[in-house]
């Protein structure tokens, strides 16, 4: 390279970043030597490509020395500056190759042209695939001598992916459209038809093309010709959708009558961009309008039957409608009920156990409160079968073998239905686990036993027989509050008296009873109902007059089965306290309040007792020390149990917490069963039982 004598700042007059690096860079250090002394090509070629708006590199001798322009440091990205003065092949390693190519062909006085060139580069730390349109061209000196290769680059990728992007979109137009079983057509605004999918060509037998723009009305029925035509022009002008029947040649050279539709898509400015339309053959359909007319009589009959099945669809979802609204209604009569309960059963306790302190109790007194528990205890019977029946009772599932429980059973049945009914269960092998609450599945199958005895006064039969079952998406349209899927079925058939129809759609409503009074509370079979709907499943009732009738309890199919694990049952010995612990306690009943309190006073705890939420948590703070037990009611104005016991905790993270409750609605207990470690003991509760349960949720 020659040299002439320049400023040190050859490129003062070019604006942007790119030319001040250049200037400042110490070029003295690569092959090009110090700025001051390049040649006129080198300053000249350089000073060009800074001009230039498009990004351009050059690259000077045979190491390729770059040197760019400031819309190349733009597609340099996080390389650049680190580019400036290194070689194409080690600033851009990746395609090292393809560059050595590049200076070859270059130095040798050639040129390359690249369109949409694909590439793979180091974009980010992780290979990206990209297109460029390159152009190489060779930088010749004052002799003519090439000296470098001058690249213009220019990154198509955006161009490419959007080319591919409408081609495969085209792609999968056409497959979507040659998939359907439809004649589909499109056409530009003005009404020119310019695609067909395959299946018109395969229906019609034309060839490709031959019917664009108005060449498909060759094809309509000569008589149909005029009149679809003017259809299709008044849609074109007016832009309404586009519906005709016409008869098109079809391939066989029939004419079969097609439904023509279109519908218009408009642009953001309401003009139409396209027509999209369809043909539907109907020929066999318009054939048989005639004998369809004829078929009339037994469509209507159809309607009726299916008006008729409608009709009792909507009647048992009115039907599960009134029984969820007397379950809610009986839940809450429930949830007042029982803190009566738990006090009229606290005080009984508390004046017997009084009266057992005596030398000689009086014998009367001691019968009167024995009596008066023995209703209570009734009572408190009935308000959970209230519970039962309006869903509200707190589950304890456990996986369940119905043959098992059913066969443990087989004893106290018999003893239930007495010498004149005879017993036959009928299990079944493989028979699908459940999972439910087996202590009130034992007493459903019990209820329907003895209601099956009194069916029966002369005597009869009783057939308990399982089986797996699955009710389908039909069967569960067709009754309300049913899910399709796998079941374990258990049915109880006897051969008693049956119920009328009449009898059977009120059969599970509260307090109905068929018996004479003093036989029975009309809760066995509302209890049941309301089990099974807890449970998440489907009860019926199939009975005729003197024939005897069949309950089946259809439970859902436990998918996850675990190896069966022995039932461990707290203990129900009073035990005092261990130490004093202290108890805080949060009831809103001021009755139940009062009792709970002196039960566990007198059982050696020190007792807080605060009447709603808040009370109870600012009763929490300013105690100072960490209590041992929370015992809360769940349903209280204001900050319910749960939400008080989520506030504790965080105060006290290992607080031990006791609910207890009436009518848990959904504060603790979700899907019919209480939430993952959750310890409650029902209203009414007694001195021994809330002493058990206080002592073993302490002793967890």
């Amino acid at each position: 390279m020659t040299t002439s004598s320049y400023d040190l700042s050859p490129f003062s007059g070019r604006e942007g970043e790119t030319a001040r690096l250049i200037e400042a860079f110490d070029w003295s250090a690569t092959p090009l030597g110090a700025i001051g002394g390049w040649s006129n090509t080198l300053r000249n070629t350089i000073d060009l490509i800074l001009g230039s708006p498009l990004p351009i590199v050059t690259l000077w001798g045979e190491r390729g020395i770059m040197v760019y322009n400031e819309a190349y440091s733009h597609f340099a990205g996080a390389r650049h500056p680190a580019l400036l003065g290194s070689s194409v092949r080690e600033g851009w390693g990746e395609i090292a190759d393809f560059n050595d190519n590049v200076m070859r062909v270059g130095l040798a006085g050639g040129t390359l042209t690249y369109k949409d060139q694909e590439l793979v580069l180091d974009r980010g730390g992780a290979p990206a695939q990209v297109w460029m349109d390159l152009d190489y061209s060779p930088i010749l000196d004052e002799s003519r001598t090439p000296v470098g290769v001058m690249a213009l680059v220019v990154e198509t990728s955006g161009k490419v992916l959007a080319q591919r992007a409408l081609h495969d979109s085209e792609e999968r137009y056409r497959a979507i459209t040659d998939s359907v079983d439809q004649l589909i057509w499109s056409t530009l605004p003005d009404g020119y038809h310019d695609f067909y999918n395959q299946r018109w060509y395969d229906y019609t037998g034309v060839t490709e093309g031959s019917t664009d723009g108005e060449g498909w009305n060759g094809i309509f029925h000569p008589d149909d010709q005029e009149r679809a035509w003017a259809v299709w022009r008044h849609c074109l002008a007016t832009g309404e959708p586009y519906h005709i029947e016409y008869r098109l040649r079809h391939h066989s050279g029939v004419y079969r009558w097609v439904i023509g539709r279109a519908q218009p898509v408009r642009d953001a400015e309401g003009r139409i961009s396209r027509w999209y339309g369809t043909c539907t053959d109907v020929h066999d359909l318009k054939i048989a309008e005639e004998s369809l007319r004829d078929l009339t009589a037994t469509l209507e009959r159809r309607v009726a039957v299916e008006s008729a099945a409608r009709l009792e669809v909507e009647e048992a979802l009115r039907q599960t409608q009134k029984m969820e609204a007397v379950g809610q209604l009986t839940g809450g009569i429930a949830h007042d009920f029982n803190n009566l309960l738990t006090v009229v059963t606290g005080n009984i306790d508390i004046a017997g156990r009084a009266l057992s302190t005596v030398e000689e109790p009086d014998p009367r007194a001691k019968r009167a409160l024995d009596n008066a528990l023995k209703g209570a205890e009734r009572a408190a019977a009935l308000t959970q079968r209230l519970l039962a029946f309006a869903r509200r009772q707190p589950l304890a599932p456990k996986q369940i073998d119905i043959d098992r429980l059913v066969s443990g059973m087989s004893d106290l049945l018999k003893r239930s239905l007495g010498e004149v009914v005879s017993l036959d269960v009928i299990t079944t092998p493989g028979l699908w686990r459940i999972e439910a609450d087996p202590n009130q599945l034992e007493s459903a199958i019990l209820n329907l036993a003895v209601n099956a005895r009194d069916a029966m006064p002369q005597g009869g039969s009783l057939v308990i027989e399982t089986a797996n079952a699955h009710l389908d998406k039909q069967y569960a349209e067709a009754h309300a509050d049913v899910a399709p899927g796998q079941y374990v079925v258990l049915a109880v058939t006897d051969t008693g008296s049956g119920m009328a129809r009449e009898t059977i759609e009120r059969v599970f409503e509260p307090f109905f009873t068929t018996k004479e009074v003093g036989r029975g509370t009309g809760l066995g079979l509302s209890m049941i109902y309301g089990f099974v709907k807890q449970s998440g499943g489907h009860i019926k009732i199939y009975s005729k007059i003197d024939k005897g009738t069949t309950v089946k309890i259809y439970l859902p199919r436990l998918k996850a089965v675990q190896e069966d694990v022995e039932d461990v049952r707290p203990s129900q010995d009073v035990e005092p306290s261990h130490g004093q612990e202290t108890i805080l306690v949060v009831e809103d009943d001021e009755d139940v309040r009062a009792y709970t309190v002196e039960i566990l006073r007198e059982l050696g705890y020190r007792i807080l007792e605060a009447h709603d939420g808040a009370s109870g948590l600012r009763l929490l703070e300013r105690h100072g020390e960490p209590i041992d037990l929370l015992f809360t009611d769940v349903v209280m104005p204001g900050m319910s149990g749960a939400e008080l016991a989520a506030a504790a905790r965080l105060a006290q993270p290992d607080l031990r917490v006791l609910f207890t409750s009436g009518y848990t609605r959904n504060a603790i207990v979700h899907g019919g069963r209480l939430d993952p470690g959750v310890e409650m003991i029902s209203k009414p509760f007694t001195y021994s039982a809330l002493a058990a349960k206080i002592r073993d949720t302490l002793d967890l």
